[in-house]
């Protein structure tokens, strides 16, 4: 796509589904934003609530920025990665990012984004975020070198989030890398096209400030209830990774890295099983097992639990995850 003089510097994707509760504080936060040049994609995935009510109501508000919204709508639920999709379909700014409706952002964050784009030149620029619980915020650092092949090796290992919504992305990046989203892909879908992204970008910067809040307010985890087709997702994305690193003959470069994400997805594999078939997914990704003691990213107590898994003993495994869940309860995380 050709720029042009009417082009938004930043376009910024929504995603509306089940968020009725959340989707007025984002909305005003975004409508709020100090950056002027910039547009927002809201996209309805047939959401069942009155998500759609309460957007409709809180842009009321902001008259001023009328022609700067887009209201796309889905004939029938898709999915997360078709929403992204969609919306980047229509996008048309310079930059594209992408805002989950149940999270928030600070009313500065798009402008000092952009303000680090234009003074670095580069095709990611990534900031700190928020982890918001019932009550607290806890800062997450984020460690953003510019040589984007250390940020995929950061990524793998857990040390750098794999989301778009801290990620302010050049349109030409997106271009030239012919990187997408995978519609069937709606757990990690993120994952499947920010490491391809990182690995094709000629340069990140980093903004050390948290300007996302994300949003962790039910009193269970995913981790805890994630569906098999979740399951099977991730699965699927690590297949994707591998073939890709493959084709840019990069896979030795990055394989003890790609360890990490392996023991990544085995312990959500563990948690979502039971009898059999956890007994399957235990001996999924051996080669991963030998780095479960260098896996920092995880707390002391999952590595305990995943080298008990090794050992065959997914009894204590299981015992172990059920007092993780209690107490994971118990800090509303």
């Amino acid at each position: 796509m050709e720029l042009n003089e009417k082009q938004p510097k930043v376009s910024v994707i929504v995603p509306i589904y089940n968020v009725e509760q959340y989707i007025e504080k984002c909305v005003r936060s975004l409508m709020e934003q100090t950056l002027e040049d910039i547009e927002f994609i809201f996209v309805n995935d047939c959401t069942p609530d009155d998500s759609m009510t309460v957007l409709r109501r809180v842009l009321k508000d902001y008259p001023a920025r009328e022609s700067q919204v887009t209201i796309l709508e889905h004939k029938e639920n898709r999915g997360l990665a078709a929403v992204r999709k969609t919306g980047m379909e229509v996008a048309i700014g310079e930059y594209i990012i992408h805002c989950d409706s149940d999270d928030w952002v600070e009313k500065n964050m798009y402008e000092k984004l952009l303000e680090k784009a234009i003074e670095t030149e580069a095709d990611i620029i990534g900031c700190d975020f928020y982890n918001d619980y019932v009550g607290r915020s806890v800062v997450q650092k984020q460690s953003f070198v510019s040589d984007s092949k250390e940020c995929v090796r950061k990524m793998l290992r857990g040390e750098l989030y794999c989301s778009t919504w801290n990620k302010l992305i050049s349109r030409k990046l997106w271009e030239r890398s012919n990187v997408s989203f995978k519609e069937e892909i709606n757990m990690w879908e993120d994952v499947s096209v920010i490491i391809p992204l990182c690995f094709w970008a000629n340069k990140i910067a980093y903004v050390p400030e948290p300007l996302y809040h994300y949003g962790h307010y039910n009193a269970t985890s995913y981790i805890y209830s994630m569906s098999e087709k979740s399951l099977m997702n991730m699965i699927e994305v690590i297949a994707m990774l591998d073939n890709f690193f493959q084709c840019q003959h990069y896979f030795e470069t990055f394989e003890k890295d790609f360890r990490f994400m392996k023991l990544t997805v085995k312990l959500n594999l563990l948690l979502g099983s039971k009898g059999e078939q956890q007994r399957v997914w235990n001996r999924l990704y051996p080669e991963a097992n030998s780095v479960i003691n260098e896996y920092h990213a995880i707390s002391f107590y999952w590595r305990v639990g995943l080298q008990l898994a090794t050992w065959g003993c997914l009894f204590l495994f299981n015992i172990l995850a059920r007092i993780g869940k209690i107490l994971h309860s118990m800090q509303g995380k």
